[in-house]
């Protein structure tokens, strides 16, 4: 399984790849765009009694549209999650590249929702006690969210993120990260000639 996992980000580039080779021949809607986003989060770690962590989200987006309702989204990101120890629990703070593959619905001119799957790949741990290798290299989540078009190079998202892997190696603890997130997505427009 890691071995095709680990082929996301190959993936990822070769969407993007088609999808501009493909942009170039088909109509002005079917064009990709590019942008750059940035945000925050709010984490917690399911079954582990810590309080929500803030972090951020850093990382490069990509949008193609299929029809004037219908597109795929996609993006390659840095970002923080993990929570803060209460009484004798370690704080932890996870760092991630995360790569989700969506789907989003217009149900207006400027409002979407949008589903889709997730893979993050861990890299690195802070925590008292802990080590890189009581975590999982891999976590799969499934992301949930609204997005809101601001102006024709500015739009806002928000997710809610639900895991759905076990992100440590101890068969005896079943925690998943949880997360929520909001972020500004600054699009690039060619100039019209």
């Amino acid at each position: 399984m890691r071995k095709y996992v680990n082929t996301l980000p190959i993936l990822f580039l070769l969407l993007i790849c088609a999808s501009t080779v493909n942009g170039q021949t088909e109509k002005k809607l079917s064009k990709p765009i590019f942008g750059i986003l940035a945000g925050g989060t709010l984490s917690n770690i399911s079954n582990y009694d810590a309080e929500n962590r803030l972090g951020f989200v850093i990382g490069l987006y990509v949008e193609r549209n299929f029809t004037e309702k219908l597109s795929l989204l996609s993006n390659i990101s840095y970002a923080q999650r993990g929570a803060i120890g209460k009484d004798s629990l370690s704080s932890i703070k996870l760092d991630y590249i995360t790569i989700p593959i969506m789907i989003q619905y217009y149900i207006s001119d400027k409002v979407g929702i949008f589903t889709g799957i997730a893979w993050d790949g861990l890299i690195s741990i802070k925590g008292d006690g802990l080590d890189r290798n009581d975590f999982r290299d891999d976590d799969w989540r499934i992301p949930v969210g609204l997005g809101y078009s601001i102006s024709s190079n500015l739009k806002l998202g928000i997710a809610y993120n639900f895991g759905l892997t076990d992100i440590t190696r101890n068969d005896n603890e079943k925690l998943r990260n949880n997360w929520g997130s909001i972020a500004l997505v600054y699009v690039f427009k060619k100039k019209k000639n």
